[in-house]
């Protein structure tokens, strides 16, 4: 049986590969993808990540989730839902860049600084943790916490700093850390003590250097670069001397050949033909005057070099007043900046307390005594448990209790028009029905009036009869959910129109 299932299935695929039913609709679909994946890079350029990582991580799992589906041919439809949830969740994060960029500004560009130093490879341990922290203050953005959010990007700043240092320590002590190494191999400390101590003591210096001032890396690097040279020379100096002491009589040729080699191509590169016939000195001397020539030369250039330096300061003065202006013009927008995070923190404030209020709302209720129903700046008391004697308006004890909440509700909005609404159903004469709706919900209205502190001017009432059902009227169960009291609230204050 699974067998022949097997062979139905891949006749049916084989058909569909040679009909390129999916081939079509595949090629859609990878547009699609494509399409959503710039859309995800886009909102990671703008670093969107960082100031809504939980909603950019649900957009980037649900992106894995489509392309999975789509390798292995799945259904267009589950595609197509992922990829609509990829855009919602992108949608979700953008809301927060604006305030999230403003809250953890210093700590992105802290962030920026240790990336472009190389601490993701050299300080591997350190921006982990950095990037740890971030994703915490991240997520307390989503959730509206600015002084969580502060508290953890001031600690995402300062572990980023922290791996940034160790990261230029990295990059420029990397190399002279890596010569004192093979030196000390050579053993360098015992046949070239002098050099190797005064490259350990360049070392030193341009670690004290970095550490004073880690940005100024010039000086730093200059050390560490003699540091390296000299400890690699002490090497050398070790090597030969263990050979020399191997045995000196049968080296000594062989040494002076090759302290002649090196002068010699020394010269070569000045263009000159060495002679060693009077031995090395010669042929040094005649150096040392190529390299003297050589500066000569160089002081010319510099007082050239001294005039254009001249012309790029004036340059430089006019390009510093030009930023100037510029810093200035930025200056005004982040303050512009500023006053807009705090509208926004404030907008935030007030929808966090209005999804907080919302949420009571709804709890006070069981499911089978009323639901709660939002629509712009309204919210709808649908009460199917407020129930009345056949024909009668009178509201009956066993209500009280389910009015006592509905008391409690209205207090959250203590100024809102308030509209008590009834309704019937279809049973009986339309004129009736009016009628008897109008007096039920005149009846809650009394009784609200005659149990709160409200004015009589911010709660009317309004009978429907029949002319509103939200189920069938030809059933039993249906007819039970037409007949209901409703009360509307006006959550923004404003008088309530279009009934």
């Amino acid at each position: 049986m699974i067998f022949r299932r097997l062979l139905r299935i891949s006749a049916l695929a084989t058909l569909l590969s040679v009909s390129g039913i999916w081939g079509v609709y595949g090629q859609d679909i990878e547009d699609d993808i494509k399409q959503v994946e710039q859309q995800l890079e886009d909102a990671r350029s703008k670093q969107i990540d960082l100031v809504s990582p939980r909603h950019f991580s649900e957009a980037e799992k649900r992106l894995a989730e489509a392309k999975d589906r789509y390798d292995r041919s799945g259904k267009i439809e589950d595609i197509r839902k992922r990829l609509a949830e990829v855009r919602t969740a992108l949608t979700s994060a953008m809301q927060y860049e604006e305030v999230g960029k403003v809250l953890l500004r210093t700590a992105i560009e802290a962030r920026n600084a240790a990336a472009e130093a190389g601490a993701p490879e050299f300080a591997a341990t350190e921006w982990k943790n950095a990037e740890k922290i971030m994703q915490e203050a991240g997520e307390r953005v989503e959730k509206g916490d600015q002084n969580g959010t502060r508290d953890r990007a001031r600690g995402a700043e300062q572990t980023y700093r922290a791996a940034e240092l160790v990261a230029i320590r990295a990059d420029v002590l990397g190399k002279a850390r890596s010569a004192r190494s093979s030196a000390t191999q050579s053993e360098a400390q015992k046949w070239a003590a002098a050099t190797f101590a005064d490259a350990g003591a360049l070392l030193r210096q341009a670690e004290r250097e970095l550490t004073e001032n880690r940005y100024d890396r010039s000086g730093a690097r200059n050390l560490a670069q003699r540091a390296q040279s000299q400890f690699t020379r002490a090497g050398r100096i070790a090597q030969t001397a263990q050979r020399v002491d191997d045995d000196a009589k049968k080296r000594v040729e062989a040494l002076v050949l090759e302290q002649e080699a090196l002068v010699g191509r020394v010269a070569e590169s000045l263009n000159r033909v060495p002679d060693f016939a009077e031995g090395i000195e010669p042929v040094t001397d005649e150096v040392v005057s190529a390299v003297g020539s050589l500066y000569d030369d160089r002081s010319n250039l510099q007082e050239e070099l001294s005039r254009k330096n001249v012309e790029i300061d004036r340059l430089r003065n006019v390009e510093m007043k030009r930023l100037k202006e510029l810093v200035d013009s930025l200056d005004t927008r982040l303050a512009m900046l500023e006053q807009r995070e705090r509208a926004v923190t404030a907008e935030l404030r007030e929808r966090n307390e209005e999804e907080e209020k919302i949420r009571r709302v709804k709890s006070t209720f069981g499911a089978d005594e009323a639901e709660v129903l939002i629509s712009g700046d309204r919210m709808m008391l649908r009460l199917y448990s407020l129930t009345f004697a056949s024909g009668s308006a009178e509201i009956r004890p066993d209500n009280f209790s389910l009015l006592t909440k509905v008391q409690r509700v209205l207090r959250e909005f203590p100024n809102s028009p308030l509209i008590v609404s009834g309704h019937t159903d279809s049973r009986g004469y339309d004129a009736t029905n009016l009628s008897l709706s109008q007096r039920r919900a005149d009846a809650v209205r009394e009784y609200l009036l005659a149990n709160m502190s409200i004015d009589e001017g911010q709660i009317s009432a309004m009978g429907f009869g029949e002319s509103r059902p939200i189920a069938s009227n030809d059933n039993a169960q249906g007819q039970a959910k037409n007949r209901r009291i409703e009360i509307i609230v006006s959550m923004s204050g404003e008088p309530i129109s279009g009934m």
